[in-house]
């Protein structure tokens, strides 16, 4: 019935001859609307211009992104996949990790040169504190969660990501670039 559809390849469970499999482009059209007047609305804190349109449009369009999704075969996000709470559980800590890492690259530069009166390669020596652990963490952590799981080691570095981002608040404006680069590698 929607043979006008945009598609995409998949195997038939069968494992017989290749098949298009239709694309959902009304969900990913709401889900775009979406996130679009979520970022107006987290923006027009500071514009209040379109902070009212946006902030009524993201509970509107939330709710018939859901009931659309629920509603075809095949939908782009499957919110019954947020039943699970291992699932949902997941999806906020990488976001919440996401979101502490885009916040940390962006704002941490800007308190080392503007706070502190540092250069634009303190601000980068400053940001080793996060990539160069997580460089050096990685394959440990990988060993780690195969050996006990994945559990107790991402418990465990959401409290060292807890505990750094504490530290931060606390010190970082008062600090040097060097304890601001030590709170990055917690």
């Amino acid at each position: 019935p929607r043979s006008n559809v945009p598609t995409a390849t998949t195997e038939v469970e069968q494992g017989g001859p290749r098949r298009p499999a239709p694309i959902d482009v009304g969900g990913l059209g709401l889900l775009a609307g979406l996130m679009v007047s979520l970022l107006l609305a987290i923006r027009g804190v500071a514009d209040r211009g379109p902070l009212l349109l946006a902030t009524l449009a993201v509970p509107i369009l939330l709710v018939a992104f859901v009931r659309y999704e629920l509603s075809v075969e095949r939908p782009a996000v499957d919110p019954r996949l947020f039943n699970s709470h291992g699932f949902s559980a997941a999806v906020l800590g990488v976001l919440g990790t996401t979101v502490v890492l885009h916040a940390s690259f962006i704002l941490v530069p800007l308190l080392v040169e503007e706070l502190q009166g540092g250069t634009a390669e303190v601000a980068g020596l400053v940001l080793l504190g996060i990539s160069g652990t997580w460089a050096i963490a990685a394959p440990f952590g990988g060993r780690l969660s195969d050996r006990v799981g994945r559990r107790r080691p991402v418990v465990a570095g959401s409290i060292c990501l807890t505990a750094g981002l504490v530290g931060l608040w606390l010190v970082a404006a008062t600090s040097t670039a060097l304890v601001v680069g030590v709170l990055l590698a917690v």
